[in-house]
C-alpha cells in the first residue's frame, strides 16, 4: 500500500490486523498521519474485507478521520451529540470521548489551509 500525500499531510498504514465480528472479517489499521513536523496515530477499521478498495484505503481512512473531526467540531456538547446521533448515554459518552481525543490529535496536524483542501477533496466523497 502506497503512502497518500494530500497537501502537507502524509498518510500511511503502519499495521493491520484481521478482526471478525461473527459474520464478517474486517481489517483494523493503525494509521500514521504526519504534517512534516508532527506524527499522530489513529485507528481505522475497514469495511468487510471482500469490499475493500485497496487503491482508496488510505484516502478512505483519512476521510473517516476528517469526518470524525468535523462531527466533534460541530457538536455543541455531549448531550446534543447523544441526541443528534441517537446513542444511549453510556455508549454516547464513550464515543464522544473517543471523538474528542481524535479531534485533538488531528487538530495538531492541520491548519486552515489544510482544512480547506480537505473540504475540497472530500466535498463529494
Amino acid at each position: 500500500m502506497k503512502k497518500l500525500e494530500l497537501g502537507n499531510l502524509k498518510v500511511n498504514s503502519l499495521r493491520k490486523e484481521i478482526i471478525a465480528d461473527g459474520r464478517y472479517e474486517r481489517e483494523k489499521h493503525v494509521i500514521k498521519i504526519s504534517n512534516g513536523k508532527i506524527n499522530k496515530y489513529f485507528t481505522y477499521t475497514t469495511q468487510v474485507i471482500q469490499y475493500i478498495n485497496r487503491e482508496k484505503l488510505l484516502s478512505d481512512a483519512l476521510w473517516c478521520i476528517y469526518q470524525d473531526y468535523l462531527v466533534y467540531e460541530r457538536s455543541i456538547n455531549l448531550k446534543d451529540f447523544i441526541t443528534e446521533y441517537g446513542y444511549e448515554y453510556k455508549e454516547g459518552k464513550k464515543v464522544y470521548s473517543k471523538l474528542e481525543k481524535s479531534y485533538e490529535r488531528f487538530n495538531e496536524l492541520v491548519d486552515a489551509e489544510t482544512l480547506e483542501l480537505l473540504e475540497k477533496v472530500y466535498e463529494e466523497y
